[in-house]
């Protein structure tokens, strides 16, 4: 075998390195630093008969043909190195265990990137124990595939599905995660948090359409769970329920598949709605909106003006938008899960809204939106007000029965001036804007982001 250093190749065929023709021996190729490029010749091979050394071992291939275990005939390999700017040092260890929490010896582990590429491989030693590291090019989804194959030899474990998941990385950085695998007829998992930590006594339900079953069990103190003697069917939905965490649920699932969820720590968010009196008000629209993700809920208030989401991800901010037909609308940003949110809502001669950009964000810091109001059938402008930090904004003392029209302008950054269209959307010739009267609530989007 030849190797790479400093650009020129080396003839170590004296030490050659005795790798048997299995998938959990591989030669992982560091490139000189700054250099670049194709390779040629960068790897030589020859056939080893395995009747004399030890895999893993070095041997004399100088001495080949005839009687010697290894063959005269040779083949390379060229090597591509390419240049990247971004790497992601991936690190993972844990253990491999059964459904009985015994470790699973000589399991091999695969980490893949998006595109299938090979980030880095290993196995698990007598003791189920494993850990692995790799490197590879930046991926922003930070997410991987994390796959686990049984022993390729003859043994009791063998008969283990293979289990593909995913894994995440947030830029370098190490994950520990203890797996789980399932024998044909079982459906198992376990159940951890968003750090990997397992969650005991979580409720876990497993049910088929097609087989007619439909079972119920609890996590142990290790997050693991499991159903025996599944009969075959392609249905089986399983679903997680754990006080404190989100709820999931992940279906088309198959006996001898192993099921892992983790879940979100959550809290619940109660708002409070009334009026500028302290009356409380009933059937008020409450949406919530994570300032983060695409996560949105809404309902509305009860006969107390009160209501409560439950299961809120509490590692997540939020914007509270409540309407009501006669009120203006009022938005709340930053509430977390957890919070107890009160709303007072005006009417009567006040006109009032929001402002967001295209992707509902309120202005940010050190942007300024100007709101201007006009009589629909006059020019000229008659008032003007600043949205706040929230993008809350309101006029009061109009005329009852008198329709305006608005107009918004953010300074400090590239928004242009826009008119308040029919459904609150920026448009920018004033004779498409849209006709509000006092009481009316204004949900303002610039047609772009900030």
């Amino acid at each position: 075998m030849s190797t790479y250093a400093e650009g020129r190749a080396v003839d170590i065929s004296d030490t050659a390195r005795l790798l048997p023709a299995d998938e959990m021996y591989r030669i992982r190729f560091v490139p000189y630093p700054l250099n670049e490029g194709d390779i040629t010749a960068s790897l030589t091979f020859r056939v080893w008969d395995m009747s004399d050394g030890t895999a893993g071992g070095t041997a004399d291939a100088t001495r080949n043909g005839g009687r010697t275990p290894f063959s005269t005939e040779t083949a390379e390999g060229t090597v591509t190195v390419s240049p990247v700017t971004d790497i992601c040092e991936v690190h993972m260890n844990g253990m491999v265990m059964d459904m009985n929490g015994d470790p699973v010896p000589g399991v091999a582990i695969e980490i893949l990137s998006e595109d299938g590429n090979m980030v880095s491989a290993g196995g698990t030693s007598w003791d189920g124990l494993y850990e692995i590291f790799g490197s590879t090019v930046y991926e922003e989804s930070h997410v991987y595939t994390l796959r686990v194959s049984p022993p390729k030899k003859i043994s009791p474990y063998n008969e283990y599905n293979i289990l593909t998941e995913t894994v995440t990385f947030r830029e370098s950085g190490s994950v520990v995660r203890d797996i789980v695998m399932s024998r044909p007829g079982v459906i198992c998992g376990q159940v951890c948090d968003e750090d990997g930590t397992p969650i005991p006594g979580a409720e876990i339900g497993l049910y088929s359409r097609d087989s007619g079953v439909w079972k119920t069990t609890e996590t142990g103190a290790d997050g693991t769970y499991s159903f025996g003697e599944v009969p075959d069917a392609t249905d089986y939905a399983v679903r997680v329920v754990a006080d404190g965490y989100s709820y999931d649920r992940k279906t088309g699932q198959i006996p001898g598949t192993s099921v892992s969820f983790r879940l979100r720590a959550t809290a619940p968010l109660t708002v409070c709605v009334q009026d500028e009196s302290g009356t409380r008000l009933a059937s008020a629209t409450v949406d919530i909106r994570s300032e983060s993700s695409d996560y949105e809920r809404a309902t509305v208030t009860g006969g107390d003006g009160c209501c409560e989401f439950l299961n809120i991800p509490i590692s997540e901010t939020y914007r509270i938008t409540v309407r009501k037909p006669g009120y203006a609308p009022l938005s709340e940003y930053g509430v977390s899960a957890g919070d107890e949110a009160d709303f007072t809502l005006t009417r009567g001669d006040r006109l009032a809204g929001t402002v967001t950009d295209s992707e509902g964000t309120p202005p940010p810091d050190g942007v300024v939106v100007l709101v201007k109001i006009f009589r629909y059938d006059a020019w000229g402008c008659i008032g003007r007000t600043q949205a706040d930090a929230g993008g809350n904004f309101g006029f009061t003392g109009l005329e009852a029965g008198t329709v305006y029209r608005l107009s918004f302008r953010g300074y400090y950054s590239d928004m242009p001036l826009q008119w308040a269209g029919p459904d609150g959307s920026g448009v920018g010739d004033s004779g498409n804007a849209g006709m509000y009267s006092p009481g009316d609530g204004v949900n303002f989007r610039f047609d772009r982001p900030w």
